[in-house]
């Protein structure tokens, strides 16, 4: 192969030949040559022409023109040359370029431990420097730059060399023509892929706004747009929150924006665009506010609405989403503009995919913290598609299944019609099977959920605490807080929190013998363990009373005690006064709550059982 060092440009002339340019004193367009014979327009009071001139005359004017002084010609010969270089250099560029893929990456002994392609950028650089004016020599050389810049060393040896600086320069001289641009914007993605060093050159000299520009001028070319959206996704991807208020004050989020609502149809202008909104709004909160006044909200619903089928941008729009949610000024525009519902449709056409599924049930976490968005959540059917994905995601990382759970329990909070609604769905059959396995049952976070979910299920809810009897949730729960229950504080106050809305259920004596639990002594180890949690100590004081309220006090309702009960009635009815939660109320009060929330309608569900 041939020795790349001794590649040169044979038929270009070397930058000390070419000659001084002339002084500009005509506002960068060449002077002109002196002019010559200028007529002036004749009046009325000039002499009559003479249609005839003397042989003398005639000989004079001859004698006065041979003269005259001679044209100057090399101004325009200068030019000329120049212009024939650019076309050599271009032409030379065209024949490099055919030749770039022969040549190998790995390092040559005569290059002095170059490779091929590393020797080659300072000329293509250098060349691009003197020639930049120039549109072919401009085009050629970006399109050899974007084919080097594939490779990792090829980005590296770019801008250590000024390359970077020279493709900016090169788009700013050529703003209006668009192959340049498209070539430039896809070059400056490719050298700020995973390169910090180069991201920071981009910034330095005025890349991003370069390209915005470009965006801005070329709305109509959809290659401009696709690369100008992957330029700025790898200018923001984890830049510091100082670079990225820069890219929003370039104008980076309108341009995203508007490629976002014209190119509709577009998966690659689509998922750059998106993952660039994510990247300025999760690390800025002045990119997240731009986002928000500049209609960022409703062109993300209507993006998520068009894209339900595409797997690729459902899950990148999930992702926005995710991040947009958590500004609590998002939450309820994002509900107004129909975002559940398209969420919903999403989650649905792709229950299988686990990554939509998590990040949906985080938006929906946030989400429900709004009770507007918590009645959305209830009629649109959100509660039943968040309690199929944890039937099906048996594979889910135990991260996973939190979000699961949480988004449940958030968007069944304070709603007796939602906590029906999920029971009816399969709610309290998928958490106890969630707290049975053996990849999550030993993962505290995960219980921990479980137990706040199950606990807010069954409060005052009839229904649920039959669903839980049903299928021996009290043995889970039991297990769960003997293995959890004295290192988390969280799982023991939910787990005895449970018992105590169970308690006065009918069933639940008979199966705290079958799991041979010993919950008085339970209750009082866990308060031990946790003293000085008021919250734990609240709930264990009120087991305990209510376990303690027989004339016989039962010690320990897994104990041979508690078999000698022959009216299991007399029980029940000792520990009625405790099966809800909401302390301070009597018994008409909550016998009256209870009947007004049997009497609430059920939420409007699509598969409504």
């Amino acid at each position: 192969m041939t020795v790349p060092t001794a590649l040169r440009f044979d038929d270009i002339d070397s930058p000390s030949a070419i000659p001084p340019a002339p002084p500009n004193t005509s506002h960068g367009k060449p002077p002109l040559p002196p002019a010559r014979n200028i007529h002036r327009p004749r009046t009325r009071a000039s002499p009559p022409l003479r249609t005839t001139q003397s042989p003398e005359r005639q000989e004079d004017v001859a004698s006065s023109r041979d003269a005259s002084p001679p044209i100057d010609t090399s101004l325009s010969e200068e030019y000329a040359s120049i212009s024939e270089r650019g076309e050599r250099v271009a032409a030379a560029f065209e024949r490099l370029g055919k030749q770039t893929y022969e040549y190998q990456d790995s390092p040559s002994d005569l290059a002095g431990g170059l490779s091929p392609k590393e020797v080659i950028i300072p000329l293509i650089v250098e060349a691009m420097r003197q020639h930049r004016s120039d549109p072919k020599v401009a085009d050629r050389a970006l399109t050899i730059l974007r084919r080097l810049t594939v490779s990792e060393n090829c980005r590296k040896c770019i801008g250590e060399n000024g390359g970077i600086e020279a493709v900016v320069e090169i788009m700013r001289s050529h703003s209006l023509r668009a192959g340049i641009q498209t070539q430039g914007c896809l070059t400056l993605a490719n050298l700020a892929f995973r390169n910090r060093t180069n991201k920071e050159a981009v910034m330095k000299c005025s890349g991003l706004k370069v390209v915005v520009a470009a965006l801005s001028a070329h709305q109509d070319v959809e290659q401009i747009q696709a690369w100008g959206c992957l330029a700025i996704r790898n200018f923001t991807n984890r830049s510091d929150a100082g670079e990225q208020e820069t890219s929003v004050a370039s104008g980076a989020v309108e341009v995203l924006l508007t490629a976002l609502e014209r190119y509709i149809c577009s998966e690659t202008v689509q998922s750059n665009a998106l993952i660039a909104l994510t990247n300025i709004a999760s690390r800025s909160p002045y990119g997240m506010e731009r986002l928000r006044t500049a209609g960022g909200i409703e062109v993300l619903v209507s993006t998520l609405q068009q894209n339900v089928r595409s797997e690729k941008l459902s899950e990148v729009g999930m992702s926005l989403t995710r991040v947009v949610v958590e500004d609590d000024r998002n939450k309820e525009l994002f509900g107004q503009a129909n975002g559940i519902q398209a969420m919903t449709a999403i989650m649905d056409a792709h229950r299988g995919q686990l990554a939509i599924s998590v990040k949906g049930c985080a938006a929906v976490r946030h989400l429900a913290f709004r009770r507007k968005n918590r009645e959305i959540l209830g009629s649109s059917g959100t509660i039943r598609t968040v309690v199929n994905i944890m039937n099906e995601c048996t594979t889910a990382s135990p991260d996973g299944v939190c979000y699961f759970l949480k988004a449940l329990c958030n968007a069944t909070f304070d709603s007796m019609a939602s906590k029906i609604f999920a029971g009816r769905s399969g709610a309290i059959e998928a958490t106890l099977r969630i707290m049975s396995e053996e990849a999550y049952k030993e993962v505290g976070r995960v219980v921990e959920d479980a137990c706040r979910l199950l606990r807010n299920l069954l409060d005052g809810v009839v229904q649920n605490q039959r669903n839980l009897l049903k299928h021996r949730g009290i043995a889970v729960v039991l297990d769960v807080a003997r293995v959890h229950g004295e290192a988390l504080a969280g799982v023991a106050e939910h787990s005895v929190a449970i018992f105590v809305s169970m308690a006065a259920n009918r069933g639940f004596a008979s199966q705290v013998q079958e799991g041979s639990g010993d919950i008085n002594q339970l209750a009082r180890r866990l308060r031990k363990a946790h003293e000085g949690n008021p919250r734990v100590e609240t709930q264990v004081n009120t087991l305990i009373r209510a376990l303690e309220h027989d004339e016989r006090s039962v010690a320990s309702l897994g104990s041979s005690d508690l078999r000698d009960w022959s009216n299991k009635s007399s029980l029940e009815r000792a520990l009625r006064p405790v099966r809800s939660l909401h302390r301070g109320r009597s018994g008409d009060e909550q016998e009256k709550r209870l009947q007004r929330l049997r009497s609430m309608p059920l939420p409007l569900g699509r598969n409504r059982s």
